[in-house]
Order: C-alpha cells, then structure tokens, then sequence
C-alpha cells in the first residue's frame, strides 16, 4: 500500500513534472497534465480487482488511503507547477 501511494502521488507527478519542463510546456498545460497524474487511484480498481480475483481489500485500503493523502499531496504538487 505504501509504495503504490509513493509511486502515485509523487512519483508520477514529479516525474511528469520534470517532463514537461524539460519539454518547455506552457504553464498552464503543464499544471494541467501534472495535476491529472496526481489524483488518486480510482475507484473503480476495486470492481475491477474483485471481479478479476484479485485482492480487492488491499485494493479498497489503497484507495481509501490514496484519497486521503491526496488533499496533501495534490496542493504540494499544483504549488510545484507555479
């Protein structure tokens, strides 16, 4: 649960982050880009996982804990982008 709410939200931001830049993406495109690779694990996983046999427990539990970080992680993020 850990490394999948690392990966998603600050990895994968942060990396698109560097991206763009590194691209010279327009400010208002890069936040835009940025902000949609940092929201949270939908939840649809969970429907997905449970239907497929897979753990959806650990998957309900990642996107509980994923949503809720995501009110600290996503502002950090969007200040990044400014």
């Amino acid at each position: 649960m850990l490394q999948a709410t690392l990966v998603k939200l600050l990895l994968v931001p942060l990396v698109t982050l560097w991206i763009g830049a590194a691209l010279h993406m327009a400010a208002p495109e890069l936040g835009v880009v940025v902000l949609f690779n940092s929201l949270p694990c939908t939840p649809s996983a969970y429907i997905v996982s449970k239907l497929l046999g897979g753990d959806h427990r650990l998957a309900a539990g990642i996107i509980t804990v994923q949503t809720l970080l995501a009110a600290l992680t996503m502002p950090l993020i969007a200040s990044l982008v400014r």
